[in-house]
């Protein structure tokens, strides 16, 4: 990987366009085939190796977990491991309610649940499967009660499935039919219970039912308040618990029905008549839970019912003394559930009772007793939280604003059992950020800018035994950086911006002989940064920013012989750069090479070759050296400006799979494709990752992305992610689309009139624009209801002048972005 001032490296484009461009370009998208759970880290990874079934990470982060996405099921007792299979929800969730049939309805603020559309609700069935239960909501859901046959919801939406429904609706929970009963709640709803054929409602709000009702309400069984019940609450109510004829409130208020009361009030669940119960939290109680006549409380108070409790309260609902449990989280409670005697907890905190708890918790709800259930929710120094809990039987389910668990502390270096799932003991210690892997049998090794492996003298390369992740011997005395690794037998080949190796002059690229670590006569001196290598039975490929190499003028890229490292006869096109509005000229530079059938595969920063367009990627026939006509990147210079660089090419399952930081690879695909290997047409398999990938690497059956990304089409996967399924990136058709597309122009660029295509999932308002470099609306181009299907718009070039424009298309469930060139 190149990391120069001519590859423009890592740099953020500080603009309007560019952070207006970003959200354009990212929408939920349909299925892909990632792998759940999977492992990921909090920091950049920037290489990868696989050797046998060990997947080796390195770069800069400090922890590896297991992603999960926004909730899943666990076993009740153990560690708390999930199970395989579940699916990964995108985004947070607030609510959980148990079917009572061993599945579970969701409720928040997501968009797709195992890389199916679902708007803020969805079911999972029995065996962890989503179901086609979708009763979308504008919204988050804050709050679900199953109640027979119906699923109520309450949060902070205006409608559900295509209709009004303000903050409160009601579900068939079998046909997911909108149900008649609309409260119609002018403010936010945060907390359902039931009790018989009234439910009470808790949020902050001044209406509902069609009367006045201050944060606390009760409706009868078609949503009209109930006239003789009215208790209002001072501030917002978070909590609702039911027992016998009780209602139990928590919340933000210090007063209920003009009495004062401190964050936790008891009611008639008849009369609405306050009890003599006063708990009298300090601060707001967030969530309560009812077992036999034990109230839980938990919320963010220090003191509760006169005593000191931190976060966590028992009480004893027909003595009003407090409980001996008190287990002093460390931070806020903001979920509680009761499953037999097992009293599990959710929230922000990372430790409970002065022992590691990361978000949740187990405990003896008789005694208060920590238990050993630990699934270690998030990263530990993150900001994830768990909002909600359902326990019962077997398994418990957790939801939040958390994508990991299991979080396991690897500083920079990491190595996951492909075969287990699991994190391995390998946990070398590095000083410095890791730049390059290469996994051999015995060894792993390792570059970057460090200065110690193993607590012993390395200057930024070194080596690491497979197995115990001891320190090689070999100490090869590099005086610079090394970003390119490449093993061909017993020979290692590395490149980069050194000019010393073991003590001896080697001019930017060199090789050593892996068995006795000695430093080989190989040594093709090129004038410059060597970034990439590799081979096939005819020669050593070379790219980087040199312009000779080998004794001979080579631009970029170059064929050596791999026994006297000069250059062969294999001789490319002279590649060009390309103009940066931000930065100007940027000179050509090949950081990724792949050799196959016949080809050779080149990626970096260019614009042609020779006279030829080739934009960031090209192909070269590896006997006559012949540009191929293979050009997935296109091919006017004008598509340069928005597409920064392709910082590798791995050839994976019959198809060209090319990461980097760009917008256009074979058609509309955003930093990571796999392109047809003979007509560099984009295939079906559209993983969207919503920033740089920086490296690629596999085996027969995974494909793995590396980079600076946060998350792909199917979920929120940070710096990692695993495409188990090799037959995603079949090289068939597109599927069917299932989510929100803008094709590119047709023809592009355009001197007199282009056509636009796009596509909607479901019927509804967009409006499609023409914006220039600057983020400013040219044109409105289209703007309407619209029915779920293909669409086209015809746009002109009156008023236009030549150059580059963005087209945005805008619609309630995301955007989407492409690039219109304008040309006289």
């Amino acid at each position: 990987m190149s990391r120069t001032p001519h590859e423009r490296p890592g740099r953020r484009r500080n603009t309007v366009l560019t952070l207006a461009l970003l959200a354009a370009l990212h929408s939920p998208a349909a299925a892909q085939q990632l792998q759940y759970p999977q492992w990921v880290t909090d920091g950049t990874v920037r290489s990868a190796a696989v050797q046998g079934s060990t997947l080796y990470l390195g770069g800069q982060f400090f922890a590896v977990a297991r992603f999960v996405g926004g909730a899943f099921p666990c076993e009740a007792n153990g560690t708390g491991t999930p199970p395989v299979g579940f699916p990964a929800v995108r985004g947070v969730v607030h609510a959980i309610a148990s079917d009572g049939a061993g599945g579970w309805y969701l409720g928040g603020a997501f968009s797709a649940v195992g890389g199916q559309p679902r708007q803020n609700l969805a079911h999972i069935g029995p065996g962890y499967a989503l179901t086609g239960w979708s009763p979308d909501v504008d919204g988050e859901v804050r709050a679900l009660l199953l109640d027979g046959n119906t699923l109520y919801a309450g949060g902070m939406f205006l409608h559900a499935a295509g209709s009004p429904r303000a903050h409160l609706a009601a579900f068939d929970r079998h046909t997911a039919a909108l149900l008649p009963w609309s409260p119609a709640a002018d403010g936010d709803v945060f907390a359902l219970a039931r009790a018989g054929t009234t439910t009470f409602v808790g949020g902050e709000f001044t209406h509902i039912g069609g009367a006045t009702r201050a944060n606390l309400a009760a409706l009868d069984h078609a949503g009209a308040a109930l006239p003789a019940w009215s208790a209002d609450a001072s501030a917002a109510v978070r909590a609702l618990a039911m027992r016998g004829t009780s209602l139990y409130v928590g919340g933000d208020f210090t007063a209920v029905a003009g009495q004062p009361r401190g964050h936790v009030a008891e009611l008639g669940a008849l009369t609405a008549a306050l009890d003599g119960f006063d708990a009298a939290a300090d601060a707001p109680v967030l969530t309560l839970v009812v077992s036999g006549n034990t109230l839980f409380a938990g919320g963010d108070f220090s003191a509760f019912a006169g005593g000191l409790r931190s976060r966590l309260a028992a009480i004893d609902v027909n003595t009003h003394a407090l409980r001996r449990v008190d287990p002093a989280p460390d931070a806020a409670v903001r979920a509680l559930s009761v499953s037999g005697n097992a009293l599990y907890l959710g929230g922000d905190f990372v430790t409970v009772s002065g022992l590691p708890r990361l978000r949740a918790a187990q405990l003896d709800a008789t005694t208060g007793a920590l238990r050993d259930w630990d699934p270690a929710v998030g990263f530990p120094f993150g900001t994830e939280s768990v909002h909600a809990l359902a326990a019962g039987g077997a398994r418990v389910y957790l939801g939040g604003s958390f994508t990991v668990i299991h979080s396991v502390d690897r500083e920079r270096l990491a190595a996951i059992d492909l075969g287990t799932g699991q994190v391995t003991s390998w946990a070398p210690h590095v000083n410095g950020s890791v730049d390059r892997l290469l996994a051999t049998p015995e060894r792993i090794v390792v570059s970057g800018v460090f200065t110690s492996l193993q607590d012993q003298p390395r200057a930024g390369l070194g080596a690491i035994a497979t197995l115990d992740g001891t320190l090689d011997a070999w100490d090869p005395q590099v005086n610079g950086t090394v970003r390119a690794l490449y093993a061909e037998g017993s020979r290692l080949y590395l490149g980069g911006s050194f000019s010393l190796l073991a003590g001896q002059p080697r001019a930017y690229l060199g090789a050593f002989d892996l068995t006795t670590g000695t430093l080989l006569p190989w040594d093709p001196s090129p004038d410059f940064e060597v970034d990439v290598i590799t081979s096939d039975a005819a020669q050593v490929y070379v790219g980087g920013a040199f312009v000779n190499i080998g004794g001979a003028s080579r631009p970029c890229l170059a064929g050596l012989d791999r026994t006297t490292g000069a250059a062969t006869g294999w001789i490319p096109p002279v590649p060009s750069g390309g103009t940066d509005p931000l930065v100007g000229f940027v000179l050509p530079r090949v950081t990724a090479v792949a050799a196959l059938a016949g080809r050779v595969y080149a990626g970096g920063t260019f614009v042609r070759w020779g006279n030829t367009g080739r934009i960031n990627v090209a192909a070269f026939e590896t006997g006559s050296a012949l540009l191929s006509s293979w050009a997935p990147g296109g091919t006017d210079p004008l598509l340069w400006s928005a597409d920064r660089r392709v910082n590798d090419v791995l050839v994976h399952d019959g198809a060209i799979v090319v990461a980097g930081a760009f917008s256009h690879m074979g058609g509309a695909r955003a930093n990571l494709a796999a392109v047809d290997a003979v007509t560099g047409s984009a295939t079906g398999w559209d993983p969207a990752p919503n920033a740089e990938v920086l490296d690629l690497t596999g085996d027969s059956g995974s494909l793995v992305a590396l980079g600076d990304f946060t998350a792909a089409a199917e979920g929120d996967v940070p710096f990692v992610a695993r495409y188990a399924d090799a037959a995603s990136l079949d090289a068939g058709p597109p599927p069917p689309p299932t989510r929100l597309v803008l094709a590119s122009p047709a023809p592009q660029p355009m001197r007199a009139a282009a056509t636009l295509s796009f596509v909607l999932p479901v019927a509804g308002e967009a409006t499609l624009e023409l914006l220039d470099v600057s983020g400013r609306r040219v044109r409105t181009l289209a703007a309407g209801m619209f029915a779920a299907g293909p669409h086209t718009v015809s746009v002109g070039r009156q008023g236009l002048r030549s150059g580059l424009y963005f087209v945005v298309l805008h619609e309630r469930r995301g955007s989407a972005g492409t690039r219109l060139i304008v040309l006289e």
